[in-house]
């Protein structure tokens, strides 16, 4: 499927999407203990989802560039410990290279990462 440039949805093709709401306009498609897959229903882009430490309250989304079956494979190795190990891996890098990837003047979550 391709992805329209800047999906005002999910904000596809951005590599992170920080601050999952309950209006977000995405659906789960597979879930787990750590870690849940979402699919953007605008776009079709999908979303791996994880909450670590402090913002547990607060999930953060890496764009899924995989079938859904990966994941589920990937998962399934060890119950999602590897995926959450590999999604907050990406949170870290990712939000250095970014400012505010939430699009908002001040994030909790970037200013936490870049401190470690």
């Amino acid at each position: 499927m391709t992805i329209p440039e800047g999906c005002p949805i999910c904000g596809a093709p951005a590599p992170i999407r920080h601050c999952l709401d309950g209006s977000s306009g995405l659906r789960r498609v597979l879930f787990g203990n750590r870690v849940d897959l979402m699919m953007c229903l605008a776009c079709g882009a999908l979303w791996c989802f994880a909450s670590h430490g402090e913002d547990v309250r607060q999930p953060v989304g890496i764009r899924w560039t995989h079938d859904p079956r990966d994941w589920q494979r990937a998962y399934d190795l060890d119950d999602g410990v590897a995926l959450s190990r590999w999604h907050r891996r990406q949170v870290r890098d990712l939000s250095r290279e970014a400012a505010h990837p939430c699009g908002r003047r001040a994030c909790r979550f970037t200013r936490r990462l870049r401190a470690r």
